[in-house]
């Protein structure tokens, strides 16, 4: 048997507290709704089935939008693991369900589509993202809704943006003939209440243009990459992971390259060092021509062959200075040794564990 529960959570988005996101929705799709209904219907063409065919598809937009983003907001996308009490199997009790992992912040058995929202502290069953704008979370349940709504919004504002661009067309193309259309028996005072410049329609249309342009591009944006994701199977949380875990891979690949690079520059420079032989030692005879510095066999300055100094003025320290100690010869490559990083300083990370609550 399996027992229901009610928990201290978050249930939708209608509950408080509410985001600075979502109550801009509520502003912006009245003005929506009021730029339409109360300036650019009243600049439609004649005859007046063009106005009325335009206004119903405008309206059913509209009304599926509102119907959408009731139904997203209200439900409640929670994991039912979550709310089951499951009786254990000798009371002849069942198991929540076979694909199964544990959330370690609910305490329960839940399936494994599912991930812990922080935001709205439960799970979520087929989780794909957390949206502000609608103040709750998109998952199994109330994805289709969300996908209603980004279609109906797009359409809505396709339709106000073709309309608002086929009027600036006409405004500019046939100034005259459309102020004669809208002053025809008072249309503009008579709908508007007031009179309205050419230049001043012209202003508004521009700005229309350019505000629904911006929303159309947005919304656009937002259809095809939730397009792209149900082509490939994926939900926006498993297409962040696995965009992250891409950059850290390109991030360790450059590091290993820094490395190899870095290891045949040492590998040339202690090849280039072995090939000029040992150093010479220290008690050889190193005499170079005239003009230059004469050493004596103990590698000591004595003076500057060819100088106009006489012989008497070259001072000798040889019998100051004990003889020097026959050492070894150093190769030049342990002169020049460089030490470079192994490859395990590299930490690669791997892939995020889709399953694991957090």
């Amino acid at each position: 048997m399996i027992a229901m529960v009610e928990l201290d959570r978050r249930i939708n988005g209608m509950q408080r507290p509410w985001h600075p996101f979502q109550i801009a929705t509520w502003f912006l799709f009245p003005i929506i709704l009021a730029h339409y209904y109360a300036f650019l219907e009243h600049l439609l063409w004649d005859p007046v089935a063009v106005e009325i065919v335009l206004t119903i598809v405008f309206s059913i937009f509209s009304i599926c939008t509102a119907v959408f983003a009731y139904y997203t907001v209200t439900i409640d996308p929670i994991d039912d693991a979550v709310l089951c009490v499951e009786v254990p199997a000798s009371t002849g009790g069942t198991s929540v369900t076979k694909e199964v992992i544990h959330c370690y912040l609910c305490e329960k058995d839940v399936h494994q589509t599912s991930k812990h929202c922080r935001f709205c502290d439960k799970c979520i069953i087929g989780f794909d993202h957390h949206c502000k704008w609608l103040n709750t979370c998109i998952g199994k349940k109330n994805y289709p809704y969300f996908l209603g709504i980004v279609t109906f919004v797009g359409l809505m504002t396709s339709e106000s943006l073709a309309i608002s661009i086929a009027l600036l067309v006409e405004s500019f193309a046939y100034s005259d003939g459309f102020m004669d259309r809208l002053n025809d028996g008072d249309f503009l005072k008579g709908r508007i209440g007031t009179e309205l410049t050419l230049s001043a329609l012209q202003g508004l249309l521009i700005a229309s243009v350019v505000v629904l342009l911006a929303l159309v591009l947005m919304i656009l944006q937002l259809g095809t990459f939730h397009a792209v994701l149900i082509y490939r199977n994926l939900t926006t949380y498993d297409y962040i992971v696995l965009e992250q875990k891409r950059l850290r891979d390109k991030e360790n690949d450059r590091l290993k390259q820094q490395i190899e690079k870095q290891k045949a520059r040492s590998k040339t420079a202690i090849g280039a060092a072995d090939a000029t032989g040992p150093a010479r030692p220290l008690g050889s005879s190193n005499k170079v021509p005239s003009g230059g510095i004469e050493m004596n066999a103990n590698g000591l300055t004595m003076g500057r062959v060819g100088s106009n100094s006489s012989a008497q003025q070259i001072m000798s320290v040889e019998g100051s200075v004990p003889e020097a100690k026959t050492s070894e010869p150093e190769s030049n490559s342990a002169r020049r040794y460089a030490q470079v990083p192994a490859e395990s300083d590299v930490v690669t990370t791997e892939q995020a564990d889709g399953d694991h609550n957090v």
